[in-house]
C-alpha cells in the first residue's frame, strides 16, 4: 500500500465517523474474502467479454454485486462524479502558474523521463503510441472539471451491465447540476483559496469536520500487494501462460514483468495494480484465444 505524506492506508475510519451519524445508514465491510483478483476475472470475462480495466476494485465491487443479485437489487448510487462536480480542485496559482507558464515550454524540450508502469510495454508498442504515453490528463480546474464529468465508466469497469448485471447510477453527474457548477464564480468553488472548497462548505454541520476538512487521500484496495504476493504463484502462471500468445507478446515485456513479481512487495500498490491489471488482459486474451 502507498505510505508517506498525503496517503492514508484505509478509509475505514472516516466512513464510520459519517455513518455514526446518520440513522438510516449502516455500513457494511466489503472484504476480498480470501480471494484475489484472478479469482473472480474469468466469470467476469465470460459474461461480457471484455478486460475490466482496472482488476483490483472487482474484489469490492463483485462482493458488493452478489449481494445485491442475492437481495434483488439492480441499480446502485455511486458518487464517482462528484470527485470533479462538488469537490473540484483548484488549478494553480501564483508562483506556480508562473513558473509551469515559464518552465513549461523548456520542459518539453526536455527527454520525458518514463512512467513506471512503461518499464512492462516492448520498445515497439511505446514507440507506436508515443503521443499517449506523453499526456497526462489533469483533472483540476474548470477545464479538468469537464474532462473528468464527461467521462463514461471509469476505473473498475467498461460496462458494469454486462460485467456485473448492475446498473451504476451517479446522481453527481446530473447534467443539470454539472451546468450549475460550472456557472460559479471561483469565489465559491474555492473560498478562501481552498482546494475543494465548495464540498468542504456543503459538508459543514452535516459531516464530522475530520471528514470534511480531510487533505489526505485514501488508498483503493490497500490489501492489494499482500493478496498479490499471497497468490504469486498463480499470477506467474497467468502470466507466463499469456506470454505464450502473440498479441500478449506484441504489448508487454514478459521479462519485465516477472521480475516485477518476483520482486514485489507489501508497500509497491502501484506494481500491484499494474501487474493486476496485465493479468486481467492476459486472462481476457486467453479466453478469447482458446
Amino acid at each position: 500500500m502507498r505510505t508517506g505524506p498525503g496517503w492514508d492506508a484505509s478509509d475505514a475510519s472516516y466512513a464510520a465517523e459519517v455513518a455514526a451519524r446518520f440513522d438510516n445508514i449502516v455500513p457494511a465491510a466489503v472484504t476480498p474474502e480470501g480471494r484475489s483478483p484472478l479469482d473472480i476475472l474469468p466469470a467476469v470475462h465470460a459474461r461480457s467479454r471484455t478486460p475490466t480495466r482496472n482488476g483490483g476494485n472487482i474484489l469490492w465491487l463483485n462482493v458488493i454485486a452478489d449481494r445485491m443479485a442475492g437481495a434483488g437489487e439492480r441499480v446502485l448510487l455511486t458518487g464517482d462524479k462528484g470527485n470533479a462536480v462538488l469537490s473540484m480542485t483548484r488549478p494553480a496559482g501564483g508562483l506556480r502558474a508562473v513558473a509551469r507558464w515559464v518552465l513549461g515550454p523548456l520542459r518539453a524540450l526536455q527527454p520525458r523521463p518514463p512512467r513506471p508502469g512503461e518499464r512492462f510495454y516492448v520498445p515497439a508498442f511505446r514507440a507506436a503510441h508515443a503521443g499517449v504515453f506523453s499526456t497526462y490528463a489533469s483533472f483540476s480546474g474548470r477545464d479538468g472539471f469537464v474532462r473528468f464529468a464527461m467521462l463514461g465508466q471509469r476505473g473498475w469497469g467498461v460496462d458494469p451491465m454486462a460485467q456485473w448485471g448492475i446498473e451504476l447510477r451517479d446522481p453527481t453527474g446530473d447534467r443539470a447540476l454539472i451546468e450549475h457548477v460550472l456557472r460559479l464564480p471561483d469565489a465559491v468553488l474555492y473560498p478562501d483559496g481552498c482546494s475543494r472548497g465548495l464540498a468542504r462548505r456543503l459538508g459543514q454541520d452535516r459531516v464530522p469536520d475530520r471528514v470534511r476538512l480531510r487533505r489526505t487521500r485514501g488508498e483503493q484496495v490497500p490489501e492489494l500487494p499482500a493478496i498479490a504476493m499471497a497468490h504469486r504463484d498463480a499470477y506467474r502462471d497467468v502470466l507466463e501462460r499469456a506470454a505464450k500468445l502473440a498479441p500478449f507478446r506484441a504489448i508487454f515485456d514478459s521479462t519485465a514483468i516477472q521480475a516485477a513479481l518476483a520482486q514485489l512487495d507489501a508497500n509497491d500498490s502501484a506494481a500491484a495494480h499494474t501487474l493486476t491489471r496485465i493479468a486481467d488482459i492476459g486472462l481476457f486474451l486467453l479466453r478469447e484465444t482458446a
